[in-house]
């Protein structure tokens, strides 16, 4: 699925015919940059009040 979609690629190992390289295509890269960046911006550091309120020690 993810390679159809472009985000993977295959590549066989020159030295071993059973063995199979799978890594992250450009477009699976830029993908991945992304969603990381975007989850970055969606967490939330609480100050001493904010953990105090929600029981945190």
């Amino acid at each position: 699925m993810l390679e159809k979609q472009g985000l993977l690629v295959r590549e066989a190992d020159p030295a071993d015919a059973r063995r199979v390289y799978v890594k992250l295509s450009a477009r699976g890269y830029a993908a991945m940059l992304e969603y990381f960046s975007s989850a970055s911006r969606s967490v939330v550091l609480l100050d001493d009040t904010a953990k105090a309120s929600i029981g945190h020690r």
